[in-house]
């Protein structure tokens, strides 16, 4: 029972890390406060892309921190006439039951895969929201919470139509490599004569003369 217990335990721990680390797992605070990020498509590798941060209440809350910021290098963010990396951010005034959007642009600069993070806190809470974002030299693809996410990006070969794959001359076998001479008639060997054998004549008989 004791082991039991324990399992179940270390299983509900292990449940609110993964639940912690993961994108999305942060958005609402125990007070009634939500953020939702959205991303303006499509993306397009160094062009502006908007970036909209909602936020919602229960209560009012003054001074509250709307933050955007990405794990990786390569991304700018715009701060009034200019374009940053690392994390910026405003000061907002929430009101209760009525959602607010903050936006900001973000330039990517590189290959790669960004986590945008946009975040909300105050004295009292703090609630975070993120999307991954895989861009190549030819677009940009937003994940959001729950999606698989590649490990890398990767490009499609094309693939040729049937009536395609076999045009064009086939290649002779004379330019596959020098063909070997041909081969001479083989005669077979005959086997060798034997001389016959003949059985040794025995000796002519001497004669003898008579006493």
């Amino acid at each position: 029972m004791k082991y039991l217990v324990t399992l179940s335990i270390l299983s509900m721990y292990l449940v609110a890390c993964t639940a912690a680390s993961s994108p999305g797992s942060k958005q609402c605070s125990s007070n009634g406060v939500c953020i939702k990020i959205k991303l303006a498509e499509p993306i397009r590798l160094n062009e502006p892309t908007t970036v909209t941060t909602t936020i919602t209440s229960d209560k009012d809350f003054s001074q509250v921190q709307i933050a955007i910021a990405s794990d990786a290098p390569g991304l700018l963010i715009e701060d009034k006439q200019t374009w940053q990396e690392g994390t910026q951010g405003e000061k907002i005034d929430i009101k209760a039951n009525r959602p607010i959007d903050v936006s900001r642009r973000i330039l990517m600069r590189k290959e790669g895969r960004f986590n945008v993070i946009v975040s909300a806190m105050a004295s009292t809470f703090r609630v975070e929201d993120s999307v991954y974002v895989i861009i190549t030299k030819d677009n940009g693809k937003v994940y959001e919470p729950g999606q698989p996410i590649p490990t890398a990006p990767f490009r499609r070969l094309p693939t040729l139509p049937p009536n395609e794959r076999l045009k064009g001359p086939l290649t002779p076998p004379s330019a596959l490599g020098t063909a070997a001479p041909p081969l001479g008639r083989i005669t077979p060997a005959l086997p060798t004569a034997r001389p016959p054998t003949r059985a040794p004549i025995p000796p002519t008989p001497t004669s003898r003369a008579y006493p």
